[in-house]
C-alpha cells in the first residue's frame, strides 16, 4: 500500500478513537474535518494525505497514535497491536488474540472489535452498518 493510502487508512481508523485521545470538543471538531476530507471525491490522493497529516498533527497524543499505526505493517491501532502481540485466545492457548476489523463500505471509518461483547457501531458519517474486513 502506498503512503497516501496508508495515511487515508490511518485517518479512517482514528475517527473512532479520537474521544480516547483528546477532549470531546476537540474529537468532534477533528472528526468533522477528517470525515469531510475523506469524503472529498475531487481531492488528489497526495494532497488528501498532506491535509490529513496537517489535521492529525495538531495534538501530540494524536500524532503519536498515528505514527504508531503508520509504523505497523497491518495498520492496526496501538492498543490492538499490543493485545495481538501479547494476548492469548479465550480458551488459553498461546496463540495471539485477533481483533476483528470492520469498515464503512465508503472507506471513511474503520473500527476494531476488541471483544465479542462489543457490537460494531454504525458509520458516523453514513449511518450504515460497518462490514467485516
Amino acid at each position: 500500500m502506498d503512503e497516501p493510502s496508508r495515511v487515508r487508512e490511518a485517518a479512517a481508523l482514528i475517527r473512532g478513537c479520537l474521544p480516547d485521545l483528546v477532549s470531546a470538543d476537540d474529537a468532534n471538531t477533528i472528526d468533522r474535518v477528517v470525515s469531510h476530507l475523506l469524503n472529498d471525491a475531487d481531492m488528489d490522493r497526495s494532497e488528501l494525505a498532506v491535509q490529513l497529516i496537517q489535521v492529525l498533527d495538531t495534538h501530540a497524543r494524536i500524532r503519536t497514535w498515528v505514527r504508531r499505526v503508520l509504523d505497523d505493517d497491518k495498520l492496526r491501532p496501538p492498543e490492538i497491536q499490543e493485545v495481538e502481540e501479547r494476548g492469548v485466545d479465550p480458551i488459553g492457548s498461546p496463540r495471539p488474540v485477533r481483533a476483528r476489523c470492520f469498515k464503512c463500505p465508503y472507506g471513511d471509518f474503520i473500527w476494531y472489535q476488541r471483544t465479542a461483547a462489543h457490537t460494531p457501531p454504525n458509520c458516523p458519517t453514513h449511518s450504515g452498518a460497518l462490514v467485516a474486513a
